[in-house]
């Protein structure tokens, strides 16, 4: 019995020193910051950009020749992650991205972040951010890159005069214009096909939702294109309707039509900067002046709260006379500057719009999009001193006759890949910018008797409907 007992102490004793061994150890490796050390016991696997599941969004990154950088620019997306199977590598870029990932039980990994490791280096230009190939065998795609091909087979989309809700400045065919052939040209990315909008698909997605469109007139362009895109999947052409009954008209700048049948809006809510417009009063003259509150986000922010999809645009308001001049006009807080750089100021302003996205929007619900800066074509002068387009009739086939990449994107891609909220970047700017046929030019008016070639202010900058815009809404449709 003694020796049974010794035997049985011995054992007990050792497992103790042991167990005393063991638990520093262990204690030590937690602690460590010798992160080799932990990943050689732990067998912590990979967690580099090569191990993204099929069907993730994954940017696909391309530089223009414009830029000097060579780092490789980054932008936020958010998707759900799907099963492990088919999981393939993707090339690696020049400096890997740190991947920040947030997890809910109930959902999975979310793929929340994608962020250069230096926030201080210059992005590359990306020509767009691929959307997810619905195969595992297909590679990602950019979208910007490719082509206009004729196809009066599938467009236009819709016929015109068959919308009720385009502005009478985009009804080029009503307004007169003979030709017709720059309604059925298709955008053709190189590497693959753009999916054709389906209204109805699209508005099961918005069942329940609201789809916000906010900027200036030509996100109004492109709201009024979904407008009638949407129109097209309803059995009951009169199941939509704007809740207030406001016809749409120049003067009004907010809007939003219902569809009852899918419980859904589709809103347009204007500001020409996204930040705040003012006037300075001169109480000694009786005199009053404009500026712009680069620091103070626009009044119809309100409007913006609580959306499932937000599209913003901003650029062309920044071109015009007082703006581009930069003099007694832009104001922080109680300072309004003597003169300030036009693109400091656009650059101060989006800062604003930015911290406004990342403090007020719920990064779960609701999906930023910005659309990228849409080019104008005008010849022989600006929209104010004679430039014109209605002898346009046939898009830019040669890319070498495009003009360089807008420095406002620039500055737009620098400031979303710092931000918290994902935003996702419509880069419909260089596609756009073959479409020289594509502007209202002199038919952005009702017909009128003997049309003269002195006609004033042709109109360079907006697009016909159909049009244009319905391309760029197919891009947006292949992201949603």
């Amino acid at each position: 019995m003694y020796l049974e007992f010794f035997h049985r102490w011995r054992l007990g004793f050792l497992f103790m020193c042991i167990a005393g061994i063991l638990l520093p150890f262990f204690g030590f490796l937690a602690l460590s910051p010798y992160s080799w050390l932990k990943d050689f016991v732990f067998s912590i696997p990979n967690r580099s950009l090569r191990h993204y599941h099929a069907g993730d969004v994954i940017p696909v990154y391309r530089s223009m020749p414009s830029t000097s950088s060579s780092q490789p620019w980054t932008l936020s997306s958010s998707r759900k992650t799907k099963d492990a199977k088919n999981v393939r590598a993707l090339p690696s870029p020049v400096v890997s991205p740190t991947v920040r990932t947030s997890r809910d039980s109930s959902k999975g990994i979310f793929v929340s972040d994608l962020q250069h490791p230096s926030s201080t280096s210059p992005p590359q230009i990306p020509l767009s951010v691929s959307f997810p190939s619905k195969s595992a065998d297909c590679e990602p795609c950019d979208i910007s890159v490719g082509q206009w091909i004729l196809d009066g087979d599938h467009y236009p989309l819709y016929q015109p005069s068959s919308c009720p809700y385009v502005d009478q400045a985009f009804r080029c065919q009503d307004n007169g214009r003979p030709d017709s052939h720059y309604l059925k040209w298709r955008w053709k990315p190189k590497d693959c096909d753009l999916e054709r909008f389906d209204a109805r698909r699209l508005l099961e997605k918005l069942r329940g939702k609201r789809m916000v469109f906010a900027g200036d007139s030509l996100v109004r362009n492109q709201w009024e294109s979904m407008l009638c895109l949407l129109r097209e999947g309803l059995t009951n052409k009169d199941h939509m309707f704007e809740i207030k009954g406001s016809q749409i008209t120049k003067g009004k700048g907010n809007y939003a039509f219902r569809f009852p049948d899918y419980n859904a809006t589709v809103e347009f809510h204007r500001s020409h900067f996204l930040v705040a417009e003012g006037k300075q009063v001169d109480h000694e003259n009786n005199k009053s002046r404009p500026i712009l509150h680069i620091d103070t986000i626009h009044s119809t922010s309100k409007k913006w709260l609580n959306a499932d999809i937000l599209v913003f645009t901003t650029g062309h308001w920044w071109n015009h006379g007082k703006t581009a001049k930069g003099k007694d006009y832009f104001q922080e807080s109680d300072v309004v500057y003597k003169i300030l750089p036009v693109m400091e100021a656009f650059r101060r302003a989006m800062n604003t719009w930015a911290s406004w996205i990342d403090e007020n929007l719920n990064r779960r619900q609701t999906k930023v999009f910005f659309a990228g800066y849409s080019p104008r074509h005008f010849i022989g002068g600006e929209w104010d001193s004679g430039g014109r387009c209605d002898k346009e009739t046939a898009p830019i086939l040669e890319e070498s006759q495009l003009t360089g990449y807008p420095d406002k994107m620039l500055v737009i891609q620098d400031i979303v890949q710092r931000m918290k909220h994902p935003v996702q970047i419509l880069n419909v700017t260089h596609l756009s910018e073959f479409r020289k046929d594509a502007h209202p030019s002199m038919y952005g008016e009702s017909p009128r008797e003997n049309l003269s070639d002195k006609s004033p202010h042709q109109d360079c900058s907006h697009w016909c409907l159909p049009g244009l815009p319905d391309i760029w809404n197919e891009v947006l449709y292949a992201y949603i």
